[in-house]
């Protein structure tokens, strides 16, 4: 691995407290993307993948040795993991769908350019503002 040298502060402290630098962090993350919605979704897809593969596993263990599982803990067991996993799936499905359209509420342009090459210098059309799509 390359080192480098950091500089030092030039001249004061910091101010941000430790709390308020986290806060700032979070909002680093979660402000400039769903991703982390999608990975709460497919972490919930998995805890309720597990809960099946728990559910069948101790019903198997439970028909083929009856003293094997105390009763009532495989049920409350089961049930929270698949009901978490199933929460977790919407929560992460919902927020995406919230993303998206805050996103597309802030209808930013696709592209930003400096300049216009290889098009006439007068301005386009203006738009039809009752729309009734006659000119």
């Amino acid at each position: 691995m390359r080192k480098c040298l950091i500089p030092t502060r030039y001249a004061g402290t910091c101010n941000y407290s430790l709390r308020h630098s986290l806060r700032l962090a979070l909002d680093g993350v979660v402000s400039f993307s769903t991703r982390p919605l999608l990975l709460s979704a497919a972490f919930g897809a998995l805890v309720t993948f597990v809960a099946f593969a728990v559910m069948v596993w101790l019903t198997i263990e439970k028909l083929v040795n009856l003293e094997s599982v105390l009763p009532g803990t495989t049920t409350v067991i089961v049930a929270v993991l698949f009901m978490g996993g199933i929460q977790l799936v919407t929560i992460g499905v919902l927020g995406t769908y919230w993303g998206k359209v805050f996103y597309e509420t802030k209808k930013r342009p696709l592209y930003v350019t400096a300049e216009r090459l290889g098009f006439a210098d007068e301005e386009p059309p203006p738009a039809d503002p009752a729309g009734t799509g006659e000119d």
